[in-house]
This record gives structure tokens, C-alpha cells and sequence, in this order.
């Protein structure tokens, strides 16, 4: 029962001088001078003055033009024009990524039909190849780049990529997607 009692008692001073503490240190900063924050930094009392000075001072409206003595709203024209150009870019950008997945996802289902895949196979094996491709879609050369650490695997799809010999979409893209996305790429082959 004391054990009790002095435990309840330790634990109401302690309370008390928490309470006390943090009552005195929230008033103490009370008599600190006032200052005005911009991102993380206080303005000093000098700097205070030269914003109010600017911020006085009448603001004169000024006519901006160009070298062909255009006003201003021609530049904003360009700009909006330039603005409507870079979203044809990227809707353009978004039609060819679209066009890639496309002819990445036929890549891979063609090739999941010609694979001949060895049972039981554990479910995290994979095996990377990089493949060489020409402009007419045929398969130059590929190459093993990781190895599933099972040879049966890795020799089904060397197997599968040997049969496919074409990949037949490739005809129907422009000169810079088959550059940037087909002539050289890597396809992963994962147990279905």
C-alpha cells in the first residue's frame, strides 16, 4: 500500500514540475520583438525599411516590345503558341509510347507462343536477353544478358527466340521509334 502512495506522490511532482516548466518557458518568449518570416529566414529591421520603401513606391506600367516594335501581347501570342506546340509534342510522345507498348506487348505474346516452357519452375526465375535488330524487323543477333540459373530455362528461350527470327511490326514504325526503342532492346522471359 506505501509502494502505492509513494509512486502516486512521485508521480503528481513530477506532473507539477512538467506543468510549472512548460508554463514558464511559453511565457518567456513573450517580450521577443516582432519579425516576419519569408521561407525560413528572419528579415532584419534594415531590410524591413527597403520593402516598405519599394512597396511605396508607384509601380509605372511599361510597354515591352520587341526588335520588329511589336507590343508585348505578340510575344505572349508566341508563347501560347509554343505552349500549344509542346502539347502537341507530348500527345505526340504519348501516341508513340502507346505504339511501343503495343508492338512490345505482340513481341512478347508471339514469343509466349513459340516458347516451350519446362515445368516446375520456381515462380521468381527470369532470364534477360538483349536482341539486335535491322530496320526490316529481322533478328540479327541476341544475347544472354541474365541468366535464370536454370539451363533448361535459358535454352527454351534462346529456342524461342531462334524460331521467331522476325519480328514482323517493326515495318510499321517510323525510322526514330525503331531507333530508339527496336534496334537494340531487352525482352525478360517469365515463367507463365
Amino acid at each position: 500500500m506505501i509502494r502505492w502512495l509513494t509512486a502516486i506522490i512521485f508521480s503528481l511532482l513530477i506532473h507539477a514540475f512538467i506543468i510549472f516548466f512548460y508554463n514558464f518557458f511559453q511565457n518567456y518568449d513573450l517580450n521577443i520583438k516582432e519579425r516576419k518570416v519569408t521561407g525560413v529566414k528572419f528579415l532584419p529591421a534594415e531590410i524591413k525599411q527597403e520593402i516598405k520603401e519599394i512597396q511605396r513606391k508607384p509601380i509605372e506600367p511599361k510597354i515591352v516590345e520587341s526588335k520588329a516594335t511589336q507590343p508585348a501581347i505578340v510575344k505572349q501570342k508566341n508563347d501560347f503558341s509554343s505552349y500549344i506546340n509542346e502539347e502537341l509534342l507530348m500527345e505526340v510522345d504519348q501516341e508513340n509510347m502507346d505504339l511501343v507498348e503495343e508492338i512490345s506487348f505482340k513481341v512478347i505474346n508471339d514469343l509466349q507462343n513459340i516458347w516451350i516452357e519446362p515445368k516446375n519452375l520456381p515462380l521468381d526465375v527470369y532470364a534477360d536477353f538483349s536482341l539486335e535488330v535491322d530496320r526490316l524487323g529481322n533478328i540479327i543477333s541476341f544475347k544472354l544478358m541474365r541468366s535464370s540459373g536454370i539451363g533448361a530455362f535459358d535454352r527454351a528461350a534462346q529456342n524461342a527466340i531462334r524460331k521467331y527470327k522476325k519480328i514482323k511490326y517493326i515495318t510499321e514504325i517510323d525510322e526514330s521509334l525503331y531507333s530508339t526503342y527496336f534496334e537494340k532492346f531487352t525482352i525478360r522471359f517469365i515463367p507463365k
